[in-house]
C-alpha cells in the first residue's frame, strides 16, 4: 500500500512540474483577439459619368451664306463680342437650298459613324431652326459673327470657301468656369440620392481626385437604355456642380462620383476575422467576458475595406476572438498580452 501511494505521489510531482513547465506553455493553442475601432463613417453610391459644359454656347449664321475668312480655332481663347468669323449671304435660292441640302446631309454622314449622340444634337439644331435670340442685319450683305461670352473655343465646323446653312451652328464657344459632371444613376440607388448631397470627385484621365462638388440636379424620369440590345435597363441623369472649379478639366472626360449619402459618428467597426454565422445565417462574435468565451449574436451594417460596422452587439470596450472555429462557448481564455488591434491569448 505505501508503495502504491509513493507511486501516487510522484506522478503528482511528475505532472504539476510538467504543468508548470515550458513544454506545457508550447502546447496552449495562440489565438488572436481584438477591441472594436470606434470611428467616424459614410455611406456613399458611386456614380459614372462625363464632364460637360452647360453653358456651351453656338453661333449661327444669319440665313444661307458662304464663308469668306475664320479668324479662330478650337481651344483658343476669345472674348465676348470678339470676331470669329466673316461671311457673305447667299441670295441665289438654288445655292441656298444647296447650302441647307449639304447640312442635312451632315446629318447622314454623322449617323453612318454610329455616333447617334451627335446626330442627336444636329436635329436638336435643325428643329431650333437657329436661336431666335440672333438680332439679323439684311441690309448687310457681308456681316460678322462674335462671341457671344468669355470663354474657349471648342469646335469650329467650317472652313473659308464653304456654304452653310442657318440649321446649324458654325462655332461652339464655352466658358470653361461652368464646367460640370453628368453621371447616370441606376434604378438601385436612385431612391439615395437628393440635391444638395456632398460629392467626391475623380477625372481618371487627369489624375484629379478628392475634387469636391454637390448634386445640383435629378431629372424627375428615368431613360431606357440597351433596348436595341434587348438589355433594357431604366437610368436617370444626375447633375453635379463642382465647389471650386478647376484650370485642368477639359469638357467629355470620364468622372467618378461618390455622393454621400449618409454619415454617422462614433461607429463600432469589427474585423471581418471576428464574425461568424450559424446555420440559419444568423451573425455573431465570441466575446470574451471574465476570461470564457461567448456566443454574442450581432447585427451589421456598413462593409468597409477590412471592417465591418456592428449596429447591435458590440460594445466599443468588448474582446473578440478572431476566426477561431475551435475556440468553443465557454471555453477559458487565458490572456497573454492584447493590443488595440489585436493580440495572441
Amino acid at each position: 500500500m505505501k508503495k502504491v501511494f509513493l507511486l501516487m505521489m510522484t506522478a503528482a510531482v511528475i505532472w504539476g512540474f510538467y504543468l508548470a513547465s515550458p513544454y506545457r506553455r508550447e502546447e496552449r493553442a495562440a489565438i488572436q483577439l481584438a477591441r472594436p475601432q470606434v470611428m467616424d463613417i459614410r455611406d456613399t453610391v458611386t456614380l459614372q459619368g462625363t464632364v460637360i459644359d452647360p453653358e456651351r454656347k453656338k453661333v449661327y449664321p444669319e440665313g444661307a451664306s458662304r464663308v469668306l475668312a475664320v479668324y479662330v480655332q478650337p481651344g483658343e481663347p476669345v472674348k465676348a463680342g470678339q470676331v470669329l468669323m466673316r461671311l457673305e449671304r447667299i441670295n441665289d435660292e438654288q445655292e441656298a437650298q444647296a447650302a441647307t441640302v449639304s447640312a442635312l446631309g451632315k446629318i447622314k454622314d454623322t449617323l453612318e459613324t454610329g455616333d447617334l449622340s451627335g446626330a442627336e444634337t444636329m436635329l436638336e439644331d435643325v428643329l431650333k431652326n437657329g436661336p431666335a435670340s440672333v438680332q439679323r442685319n439684311f441690309d448687310e450683305k457681308v456681316y460678322q459673327l462674335y462671341s457671344p461670352v468669355n470663354g474657349t473655343v471648342m469646335s469650329v465646323s467650317v472652313q473659308a470657301g464653304e456654304d452653310v446653312s442657318p440649321l446649324f451652328p458654325c462655332i461652339q464657344v464655352s466658358d470653361l468656369n461652368t464646367l460640370m459632371i453628368e453621371a447616370s444613376a441606376n434604378e438601385e440607388v436612385i431612391g439615395k440620392l437628393r440635391e444638395e448631397l456632398d460629392c467626391e470627385i475623380s477625372i481618371p484621365a487627369f489624375s484629379l481626385s478628392g475634387l469636391q462638388g454637390k448634386v445640383s440636379s435629378i431629372l424627375p424620369y428615368a431613360q431606357q437604355t440597351g433596348v436595341i440590345n434587348s438589355n433594357s435597363s431604366a437610368t436617370t441623369t444626375v447633375r453635379i456642380a463642382l465647389s471650386k472649379q478647376n484650370t485642368a478639366l477639359r469638357p467629355g472626360y470620364r468622372a467618378t462620383v461618390k455622393v454621400i449619402t449618409s454619415r454617422r459618428k462614433s461607429a463600432v467597426l469589427i474585423p471581418y476575422e471576428a464574425v461568424f454565422q450559424d446555420e440559419t445565417g444568423q451573425e455573431y462574435v465570441k466575446k470574451v467576458v471574465n476570461n470564457i468565451a461567448i456566443k454574442q449574436n450581432i447585427l451589421t451594417g456598413a462593409e468597409l475595406e477590412d471592417t465591418v460596422e456592428a449596429i447591435q452587439g458590440v460594445a466599443p470596450e468588448d474582446v473578440l476572438v478572431l476566426s477561431s472555429e475551435e475556440i468553443c462557448e465557454g471555453a477559458f481564455i487565458e490572456y497573454a498580452a492584447l493590443g488595440h488591434d489585436g493580440d495572441s491569448s
